[in-house]
């Protein structure tokens, strides 16, 4: 999808400055990528000016407006062809308003900026953004990308997400510190607020979004320490600190401590790591550590033998001795704990009752009556999804095909005058000639035919645009449906997931086997 946003101009000074930044030469590649309709640039304040004073309708205050329209990193759309859509789009919507239309390229997402005089130069009457309108445009907008054989995206949320988290890896990449890292993403059109959270806006976006939201890795710690070469885990958040899971801040650092010894390379790139989750340590006659927004550190030979700093070395230069260690350790808790004449003996039975109790009562709560029926509805509901999301995929790939074919088509018709010109010409250098001007207009035409050809029914008859048509609309159909069969069994599967992690926390682990993509037993859903 070409996602688009309105930005209102309310007066000439205003209206001079988004006119100086959407032509900047650096943004345009000198101003190639820049054209107009019905005035004339560097004279286009006046223009717009005088259309206004003959305005019909003097209410409300905005003069202009500014349409910034941006499409699919996926698509790698050229900026000719953005500059394209961007006047189809003006003429579809509004062909009696003046406009300067400029397509950027400087931030390595293409881009159109277009500045609308909000005066109607036929009948006077002015043009209110609102959300009505927005929503019009929008839809023209992707009615434009589908003929031109680009993506539409659903979301627009996720799709502005995944800009920023991609904006923010780039400038990392380059940056030499924070400030240079700031300096960065300001070029790439991004205001910032920098406080108790770091917050980024973008031009297309609608408010401020906190980045810590995005990871810990993108947080402004996170930002810091990958500048400085730290490698930072990238994803959700762990479930250490995952605040909606009640654990004990006892439980939450042997956690973390578990999990970082999986990862680690050597003792001091495990020590490292707990300090990137910002795990406080103190080294003295026993190792503890203290857990963020934690009052006291903990001793962490406290959970066990194999948990002293001498046996936390020794995990990473002899493991065999210290799984050793560990499984003496094991064994003497166990034993510890099912000695009847022993005092951990009555603690023991009731932690046990506990964990049983509680585990009863998470499953009780779902209708779930056993870890087994949990395991096997997990199982069940992920085949089902990756069953639905490779149909969709399937429907997807035939409706964008049919819409290739009628883009080919159109394109046939459109070109064939033109191609038909080229091969009157008798001599060479003639259709030389004709050829500088319309190479790319010829070569559309090839490409069309080329597709038309391997489109053909087996007697040789071609597909109508029409039947075409019909047939996209009716796999939209089916995809609307999967769509909806899939979003409810994903909001089962997640509450089902969630229910594995509330059992985890009280020690018991569910393990389920990777899903395999061959999976069958699923409502079939044909064309």
């Amino acid at each position: 999808m070409a996602y688009t946003k309105i930005l209102h101009i309310k007066n000439n000074t205003h209206l001079q400055d988004s006119l100086n930044y959407i032509t900047d030469p650096k943004k345009t590649d000198g101003q190639i990528y820049v054209a107009s309709y019905n005035c004339d640039i560097p004279y286009a304040v006046k223009c717009f000016e005088e259309i206004a004073q003959l305005s019909k309708i003097k209410k409300g205050n905005n003069i202009a407006h500014h349409l910034i329209q941006s499409f699919a990193p996926e698509d790698n759309i050229t900026p000719e062809q953005a500059m394209q859509i961007g006047q189809h789009l003006m003429r579809r919507l509004y062909s009696n308003h003046q406009y300067v239309i400029a397509t950027h390229i400087d931030n390595g997402q293409v881009h159109n900026h277009i500045i609308i005089n909000a005066v109607n130069f036929a009948t006077f009457t002015k043009l209110h953004c609102n959300k009505k309108n927005l929503e019009f445009i929008r839809n023209t907008s992707d009615d434009l990308c589908r003929e031109n054989g680009l993506t539409v995206i659903q979301n627009d949320s996720l799709y502005r997400k995944e800009i920023l988290i991609s904006d923010i890896d780039k400038c990392i990449e380059i940056a030499e510190n924070f400030d240079g890292f700031i300096t960065l993403m300001q070029d790439r059109n991004y205001k910032i607020k920098i406080g108790e959270h770091l917050y980024f806006k973008g031009l297309i976006d609608e408010r401020y979004r906190r980045s810590d939201t995005l990871g810990f890795a993108y947080s402004e710690v996170g930002i810091k320490k990958r500048i400085q070469g730290i490698d930072i885990p990238k994803g959700k958040k762990t479930i250490y600190a995952d605040k909606s899971i009640k654990m004990s801040n006892r439980k939450r650092l042997k956690y973390a401590i578990d999990d970082m010894l999986k990862t680690a390379a050597d003792y001091n790139d495990f020590l490292n790591r707990l300090k990137d989750m910002e795990i406080e340590i103190k080294h003295g006659k026993h190792l503890a550590m203290r857990i963020p927004n934690s009052k006291r550190y903990i001793r962490v030979e406290k959970y066990g033998e194999e948990y002293t700093e001498d046996n936390l070395k020794l995990y990473f230069e002899d493991r065999a001795a210290y799984e050793k260690i560990k499984s003496t350790a094991q064994t003497t808790r166990i034993e510890k704990l099912s000695s009847k004449n022993n005092r951990y003996n009555k603690y023991a039975a009731a932690h046990n009752v506990d964990i049983q109790i509680r585990m009863l009562n998470i499953l009780s709560e779902s209708n779930i009556k056993s870890i087994d029926e949990l395991r096997a509805n997990i199982v069940r509901l992920e085949k089902q999804s990756v069953q639905y999301k490779m149909k969709i995929t399937s429907y997807t790939e035939n409706m964008n095909s049919n819409r290739a074919v009628i883009k080919a088509i159109k394109n046939y018709w459109r070109l064939k005058p033109i191609f038909e010109e080229y091969n009157s010409f008798k001599f060479p250098a003639d259709k030389e000639i004709f050829m500088l001007d319309h190479k790319k207009e010829i070569e559309q035409y090839k490409s069309a035919v080329e597709l038309i050809n391997l489109s053909k029914f087996p007697d040789g008859t071609l597909p109508k645009a029409s039947a075409l048509n019909s047939e996209i609309t009716e796999i939209k159909s089916i995809i609307s449906e999967i769509e909806k069969l899939a979003d409810k069994i994903n909001t089962e599967l997640l509450k089902y997931h969630i229910l594995a992690q509330n059992l985890k926390t009280i020690g018991i682990d569910i393990e389920i086997q990777e899903t395999t993509k061959n999976v069958s037993n699923v409502e079939d859903i044909s064309l």
